[in-house]
């Protein structure tokens, strides 16, 4: 890029004995004095592409294949949320709404709500200016680029009428706060519109992107650094500075805002130089639908994780075989019942392959266009007695008399001279006139070769109006709060919290730690069940407490049954009253507990609570929560329950009540009713302090 960027080769070059060490010190200062620091934040997840605008909208190409190419995911309130479709490459317009292009060159816009608009054309890259200017990159072959196009719109909208071809040939393109394009070629030379024509400038890229502020930023052509190519930013004058990060594309947001996503390598990640919110969703894990909620509603403690709750929604019925249900962009085969891109103007659909439509008067057939009937020119005007020897001017004239469109006289000297044929007709031998083939057909003499192009892989057809598809059926939606599977309706997680499976958590992390516990504890109950067959009954205890678990395989059933329970017993109540009684002491804390567990029959859990009689701290907790007020009925029996089972999986050798523990997790709806940060959990020091006071061991 600068020069002192440059110094490694030219010292190379130029300096074939100089030592190894003196190399290796001018390579580090001209790296060094090249690179500018800047701090990156890791955004979890993947992609492939990513755009941004001057506002801070972001959306992402994700590295998960799906029709279309891959996943599409837009950055909300802290969560990359999925977008439907599939698409190669990406661009934000002023208004947050996406330009995408997919891997059979279709162009679409749309806001994220999954309903895209196919504009004409194709491409294969596209960039939006802070203006609102839209430029692709084409599909048509220019030597080793495609052409470079400008979209026209229809006054005050976004509809794209047509595409204004301009001079050149790229491959990425980026625009301008004020609309002018740059681009890369399938050299890496970078290239700036300037007028009517392109100016090169310095340096070599493989991606393109220009700020709010018109600061252009390129993934280079050099060093290799760790994530993929070095990039630079560029400084004016034909010099750049690198920046201390390696990319394999690039997007650029408001002022002085980069974001990069890296190579295979690093698996994609994403980075950028501004901090982002702390919850954020990565692509490919689903995030839940955003709001806002105000900060005083925010889950804390064993909220970290909840099971998201479920309904049935009927039986499915078949997909429509309505045209008009296909997905937008797309239209039905009227030769079959599958979904295509819609074809260009002039193409018609047949199956996978669009086809050139033939113009009135010629009858369509297979690959081609029957000509209308064609026409002789009659006998032809002869030499005649007194016409002047050897010319052919009487000829002529006796023709132009009859024939107002003229004549000619295809073999020349005195031949016979014939009547041109008439408009959209051309001359076949001496005297059949042949209809002319529509523009850009070939001309096969008694038809015309129609032109034609795949139109990539269809989709099943939608579902009626009313309805939503969910594999290759269609059902009733499942309500603002809730997304549809098949026949099911799962819950949606609180408010930026991360989907993971059948549960949400409030962070990636947490969700794998929950999972992680939820499958070490069955694994560890089904060893010590296990060793209890191995032994021919020898430890009556652990089979006992095997038997009665209600089997590791069922063990979600314990988050309704340990809620119930609680419930049934009207435990909470009881430990209420005993707190304002002043009776709450530890000995009618643990009868009332015991009691309220005994319907487990789990022999671990009412010993376990025996031996905890000795927890003060154990016997307050599960008293404070049944007596506080901010809390909801369900929200005290989960978290009496939880902390139970937690406490006694400290003192069961079993470790079934570590199992029921690791299940016994709130549903979602119980957390989203949360009124109060003080629900109180037994986090990883308070567990150690319970097992002291129990065991008195560390």
């Amino acid at each position: 890029m600068n020069r002192s960027a440059q110094l490694p080769e030219v010292l190379a070059k130029r300096c074939m004995q100089c030592s190894v060490l003196t190399l290796i010190i001018g390579a580090f200062m001209a790296y060094s004095s090249s690179v500018y620091a800047q701090n990156w934040t890791a955004v979890p997840g993947g992609a492939t592409d990513i755009g941004a605008n001057a506002r801070g909208d972001v959306w992402v190409i994700g590295a998960n294949s799906v029709l279309g190419g891959h996943g599409i995911y837009h950055l909300i309130n802290g969560n990359f949320q999925n977008v439907p479709g599939g698409a190669s490459r990406i661009a934000v317009d002023t208004d947050g709404s996406a330009w995408v292009v997919n891997n059979t060159n279709n162009i679409l816009h749309g806001s994220g709500n999954g309903q895209w608009t196919t504009a004409p054309g194709g491409a294969t890259d596209i960039g939006v200016g802070a203006n609102g200017d839209v430029w692709i990159i084409g599909a048509d072959r220019s030597g080793n680029d495609y052409g470079i196009y400008k979209a026209l719109f229809s006054p005050g909208t976004k509809n794209v009428t047509s595409w204004q071809r301009v001079d050149g040939g790229a491959i990425r393109i980026a625009v301008d706060p004020n609309g002018i394009p740059w681009v890369v070629n399938s050299s890496g030379n970078i290239f700036q519109r300037q007028g009517n024509s392109w100016a090169q400038v310095s340096g070599g890229a493989q991606d393109i992107a220009i700020g709010a502020d018109g600061t252009v930023y390129v993934v280079g052509t050099s060093p290799s650094v760790s994530g993929g190519i070095a990039v630079w930013q560029y400084q004016g004058n034909n010099n750049w500075k690198q920046l201390n990060i390696g990319a394999a594309n690039i997007a650029a947001g408001p002022t002085g805002v980069i974001y990069v996503a890296q190579d295979s390598s690093k698996q994609y990640a994403i980075l950028t130089n501004r901090p982002l919110p702390t919850a954020i969703a990565t692509p490919g894990l689903v995030a839940s639908t955003p709001s806002t909620p105000a900060a005083s509603t925010e889950p804390h403690g064993f909220t970290e994780f909840c099971w998201r709750d479920t309904h049935g929604r009927g039986v499915g019925t078949p997909l429509s075989t309505n045209s008009s249900d296909c997905p937008a962009g797309f239209a039905k085969d009227p030769t079959g019942l599958l979904c295509y891109p819609n074809c260009k103007p002039g193409y018609r659909m047949a199956g996978p392959v669009c086809w050139q439509e033939c113009p009135a008067g010629f009858p369509e057939a297979a690959a081609d266009c029957g000509k209308p009937q064609a026409y002789g020119r009659g006998a032809g005007y002869a030499w005649q007695i007194g016409d002047k020897p050897f010319d052919s001017g009487g000829q002529f004239s006796r023709c132009q008399n009859d024939n107002s469109q003229g004549c000619e006289q295809p073999g020349g000297g005195i031949t016979l001279v014939y009547p041109k044929c008439k408009a959209n007709f051309h001359a076949v031998g001496t005297n059949i006139c042949s209809p002319d083939c529509p523009t850009g057909m070939q001309d096969m003499g008694a038809m015309c070769q129609r032109n034609s192009y795949t139109n990539g892989v269809g989709e099943p057809l939608g579902c009626p109006k009313g309805l939503e598809k969910s594999g290759l059926l269609c059902y009733s939606g499942c309500g603002a709060n809730s997304d549809g599977v098949g026949p099911v309706c799962w819950d949606r997680c609180p408010a930026n919290w991360v989907q993971c499976g059948a549960g949400c958590s409030k962070t990636i992390a947490k969700c794998g730690e929950a999972i992680t516990d939820q499958v070490v504890s069955v694994l560890s109950a089904a060893a010590m069940i296990a060793s209890e067959v191995l032994t021919a009954g020898g430890a009556a205890g652990i089979v006992e407490a095997g038997k009665s678990s209600g089997q590791a395989t069922k063990m979600a059933d314990a988050t309704k049954q340990a809620s119930e329970m609680v419930e049934k017993l009207n435990l909470t109540e009881v430990l209420k009253n005993m707190k304002q009684a002043g009776t709450a002491d530890s000995a009618t804390v643990r009868s009332a507990v015991a009691n309220a567990m005994k319907p487990t029959k789990l022999t671990a859990v009412e010993k376990g609570v025996d031996v905890a009689g000795g927890a003060a701290n154990f016997f307050t907790t599960i008293a404070d929560v049944a007596d506080n007020s901010n809390l909801t009925q369900d929200q005290k029996n989960w978290q009496i329950a939880q902390t139970v089972l937690q406490t006694t999986s400290l003192v069961d050798p079993t470790g079934i009540a570590g199992v029921v523990a690791a299940y016994t997790k709130p549903l979602c709806s119980v957390v989203t009713q949360t009124a109060s940060n003080e629900i109180f959990d037994l986090d990883n020091a308070e567990r150690q302090n319970v097992r002291r006071e129990l065991l008195g061991a560390e």
